[in-house]
């Protein structure tokens, strides 16, 4: 996690001295939407398959999101950024199952998963553009956001077995928080017209959800109520296509 503290860090402050440096850099457009979509891939204790004291295990596996982004520059290079953001990430049933099978050669889990885990952001923040050819066709955006994250945890049922045959069941039902986020991404935009430009985008985000009273029953019977921390992240690799405001 240091590490992609460390890169993320010094990739920005590297862009921003060299745009704040160079005096071969333009302007560009004026700011754009966009809608678009592409990988979001799980990092830290929320891919977690092992798991620590401190941390709680996410199990989560690499998923997809998409959004809407908006952003306008208020100088030649520096503007605000708003974005709105749905991300789903699967979770992973065969890590679940090793996890309860490791404490027995007798016990045996078989892992379904119902609804995987599901975040939702609305974010504002900091935005920088600017172009190194003359024609400006090739913009390169900066974005350092924050906001607030909706987050839903996965549900589970899980059959347990004894021997080869069927002991009991268990549910672990969906819990839903909210709370702070933050977001930083980098990437270039290729004009494609005067209007339109196709975008890439890597991204970082992160949020830290406090469950409160996630449900586990056996049967119909409420067997426990488990409240619990979880820290969340995603590098996610997007695509999109944008409108330009000139």
């Amino acid at each position: 996690m240091i590490r992609i503290y460390f890169i993320i860090f010094n990739l920005l402050a590297l862009v921003m001295l060299y745009s704040q440096t160079t005096p071969s850099i333009r302007k560009t457009d004026r700011g754009y939407f966009g809608i678009y979509g592409g990988l979001a891939t799980p990092v830290g204790p929320y891919a977690s398959k092992s798991g620590s004291t401190d941390d709680s295990n996410g199990y989560a596996k690499p998923g997809a999101d998409i959004g809407l982004d908006f952003t306008f520059k208020f100088s030649a290079y520096d503007g605000i950024a708003f974005l709105f953001r749905s991300l789903s990430n699967p979770v992973d049933a065969k890590a679940i199952e090793a996890a309860g099978n490791s404490g027995s050669n007798q016990i045996a889990f078989k892992a379904t998963i119902n609804k995987p885990w599901k975040i939702y952001t609305g974010m504002l923040g900091w935005y920088r553009s600017f172009s190194f050819d003359k024609k400006g066709i090739v913009c390169f955006d900066l974005k350092f956001m924050l906001g607030q994250a909706f987050v839903s945890t996965d549900d589970e049922n899980i059959i347990v077995n004894k021997n080869g045959n069927a002991i009991g069941t268990l549910q672990v039902h969906s819990a839903s928080s909210n709370g702070f986020a933050y977001l930083v991404g980098v990437g270039p935009r290729f004009n494609i017209t005067k209007q339109l430009c196709l975008m890439l985008q890597v991204e970082y985000f992160a949020t830290k959800m406090d469950f409160k009273n996630e449900v586990t029953t056996t049967g119909t019977v409420q067997a426990a109520s488990m409240s619990y921390t979880q820290k969340i992240a995603n590098v996610n690799y997007n695509v999109g296509l944008c409108y330009r405001i000139n």
